[in-house]
């Protein structure tokens, strides 16, 4: 059985997953960025993944999907994992995180854990600050490349 997905939709795809963004994403593969923003979404699509986080929380579970004809090696995406932060994540901060890495909107994680937005924007800045990460993807990159924080991650994001 081959990759429900294009060759260019894996390089797309496997970056995504180390946290990259699209632009740069398109600039490394000589595409336009909306090129690389559709290809992303149909991969996304094709993969049943909400977000480019969820697709960055899941990867240990989507990466033989995706390299099925392929090695992680030849599609550039062996991933370099975040270290450990000197700063340990708060039990509310690796809860948000978990609702990140399943694809959960600042609005969609305030609703599941009753604060507001902003909140919830809060500590997704702290999370990047202390994870050194640039984006919600890399921090849930991280999460997907470490052991699971806490038992948020089985909860559903409504």
């Amino acid at each position: 059985m081959s990759s429900p997905l294009s060759a260019r939709q894996r390089q797309i795809v496997c970056r995504i997953a180390r946290g990259e963004k699209v632009a740069t994403i398109a600039l490394s593969l000589g595409v336009s960025p909306s090129t690389a923003a559709t290809h992303a979404r149909l991969a996304l699509r094709k993969l049943g993944v909400r977000t480019r986080a969820a697709l960055a929380g899941e990867w240990p579970r989507l990466s033989p999907i995706v390299h099925q004809s392929i090695d992680s090696e030849s599609c550039g995406c062996a991933r370099t994992p975040l270290p450990t932060p000197a700063v340990p994540l708060s039990a509310g901060e690796r809860e948000v995180l978990a609702l990140i890495s399943l694809g959960a909107s600042n609005a969609e994680a305030a609703r599941a854990r009753g604060t507001s937005p902003r909140t919830i924007a809060n500590q997704v800045a702290s999370i990047l600050a202390k994870l050194g990460a640039p984006t919600r993807v890399a921090a849930a990159a991280w999460l997907g490349s470490s052991s699971p924080l806490d038992a948020a991650s089985d909860r559903a994001v409504a």
